[in-house]
């Protein structure tokens, strides 16, 4: 759907909010629209031009809170719009895994054994695979074309190179994109073996060279990870700028691509189809309830 304006949405709940990043997850309804929807308003970070139309616009205005020795506190506000700018994302229909997503959770370390892999996991994977229209979209070059930065069409080594969501690809220092493979059948981490290093390594290897095309970023500026657990089901590789500090690269989530390389091609080529992995689950995560169900990880858990 598109909109003009929030006119008309309800909202029944807040999801989350994060003070640290600006961003409030709010679940409501939109009338004359059938189920829930989640809207994401995200305040803008500041840029030097949007600085200077700050401190030069007439309509700029300070209100003094505080001054103690050399520091000075004001609230300030002015008409220019830059400065004021909320990024909206709309998720509609927000289905009840979403509103799962977004909502704040406790988190519980894991310690998966590849035992545990193959009788909790990999089931539960397979089940929760299905809805990736959008990945499908993505790949075959039927949606999100203006966030397209790269790609290559190998059906074995290939990838698509985009922008994610949480980038307005202004501010270079919160750089977010995703490479997503072109290899259907590649789920997580755990599917990666020998064989897929070339792919691996054509990810890395053109995704940074089209960020410092495009950006000016060098290549030791970005960190390039998975995740594992992912939020869907796909491979697909993260590169964030290295200024960029939030949750997505946190320890017990975030495994660095050079690392997967290098355990793969220096100390076993399926490495990752016989080691223990560690991560982070929310408390109402289902596969956290089915693991907690198996001898093997009913103590870490």
């Amino acid at each position: 759907m598109e909109l003009s304006n929030l006119v008309g949405f309800t909202i029944s709940r807040v999801l989350n909010e994060n003070a640290d990043t600006k961003t409030i997850f709010l679940l409501g309804k939109f009338e004359s629209r059938d189920g829930e929807a989640i809207v994401l308003l995200e305040k803008q970070g500041l840029t030097e031009e949007v600085s200077q139309r700050f401190i030069a616009d007439k309509s700029t205005c300070l209100k003094f809170t505080m001054q103690n020795d050399i520091y000075g506190l004001y609230t300030g506000c002015c008409d220019v719009t830059s400065v004021n700018q909320i990024k909206v994302t709309v998720i509609h229909p927000a289905t009840p895994r979403l509103v799962d997503k977004f909502s704040a959770h406790s988190l519980h370390m894991v310690r998966e054994t590849i035992a545990d892999y193959q009788r909790v996991t990999l089931p539960y994977i397979l089940e929760t695979k299905k809805d990736l229209q959008w990945v499908e979209n993505l790949l075959e070059k039927k949606a999100e074309r203006d966030r397209v930065l790269c790609e290559d069409d190998d059906p074995e080594n290939g990838f698509v190179l985009a922008a994610d969501m949480k980038w307005n690809q202004e501010q270079v220092e919160e750089m977010y994109v995703l490479a997503i493979c072109r290899q259907r059948s590649l789920y997580s981490l755990r599917d990666l073996d020998g064989r897929h290093v070339p792919m691996l390594r054509n990810i890395r290897d053109k995704s940074l060279a089209c960020l410092n095309e495009r950006y000016g970023i060098a290549a030791s500026q970005v960190r390039a990870f998975l995740h594992y657990h992912p939020t869907y089901y796909h491979v697909h590789v993260h590169f964030t700028h290295t200024r960029l500090q939030q949750g997505s690269v946190c320890v017990g989530k975030a495994h660095l691509l050079d690392d997967i390389i290098d355990n793969i091609t220096a100390i076993d080529e399926h490495y990752y189809k016989k080691c223990t992995l560690s991560y982070q689950l929310q408390d109402s995560h289902p596969l956290l309830r089915r693991l907690r169900g198996s001898d093997d990880v009913a103590s870490s858990a």
